[in-house]
């Protein structure tokens, strides 16, 4: 991953969600009290995951290959201390796509199930990976072979787990407005990262049948009267976001 993604990737773990707003972030805004755990989305993450029972959704190999690409990156979050998250309300919800943003998956899925692990074996440096079901490709780079029905892995920082002396540990978790809750479907766009894993790029919350505000952009958007996919169905908002990405050339 170049340098240009790995201050995205840094970014994004300030957000207290794995929305990853932080791309397009100029513009610094007073930021509102989160909510407390009682009624954040993310709540449930504060339960512990018993490592001696969790099992693991892929091969040896591939876990000790996500356990180093995710502890490079958990280490260099801790060492790097508490940044300042910036929103640029002026980008759309779906602009002309950059050279990176063209080898983005843009889906429909729904959380199904997640799991905990601790990448290091110490228990200070946990992520979290939320299974996701793909109901529906929106779009996808001609690398990327997905299909709906299958099942994909998106990580996120921290997470809580109970290790065999019965001890609780949870790391890098605090409660937040707007994020991902189990059972709930969701029109994302997504980076793919190495060994299987993908990273959240954007989010919108469609369980309701329609496009929900799902983030401190849309707020302001929608109370300017600029979004372009809040309130809409979601079969109207698939068919909005393939229109705009296939009419858009790359921009710088």
């Amino acid at each position: 991953m170049n340098s240009k993604l790995a201050r995205i990737w840094l970014l994004s773990v300030c957000l207290g969600s794995c929305v990853a707003w932080a791309p397009f972030a100029y513009p610094q805004v007073p930021q509102k009290p989160a909510p407390d755990w009682t009624t954040a989305p993310d709540r449930w993450r504060l339960a512990p995951i018993d490592l001696s029972s969790e099992g693991d959704t892929v091969s040896p190999a591939v876990r000790d290959a996500r356990n180093s690409y995710m502890l490079r990156r958990l280490r260099l979050m801790r060492f790097s201390g508490s940044m300042i998250v910036q929103y640029n309300f002026s980008q759309p919800d779906v602009s002309p796509p950059t050279k990176e943003e063209l080898s983005m998956v843009w889906l429909v899925g729904t959380f199904n199930s997640y799991h905990v692990y601790d990448a290091d074996g110490t228990a200070r440096f946990l992520y979290t990976e939320v299974n996701l079901q793909v109901d529906r490709v929106i779009r996808q780079p001609a690398t990327s072979a997905l299909v709906a029905g299958s099942t994909i892995d998106i990580a996120l920082y921290g997470g809580t787990i109970r290790t065999k002396d019965g001890a609780v540990h949870s790391y890098e978790l605090s409660p937040s407005k707007y994020a991902f809750e189990p059972n709930h479907q969701y029109i994302l766009a997504l980076y793919a990262e190495p060994n299987g894993i993908f990273r959240v790029y954007k989010q919108w919350d469609v369980t309701a049948g329609t496009v929900q505000t799902s983030s401190i952009v849309d707020e302001e958007h929608v109370k300017t009267r600029k979004s372009q996919l809040v309130g809409l169905p979601v079969a109207d908002a698939v068919r909005f976001i393939q229109d705009a990405l296939s009419s858009q050339s790359p921009s710088n």
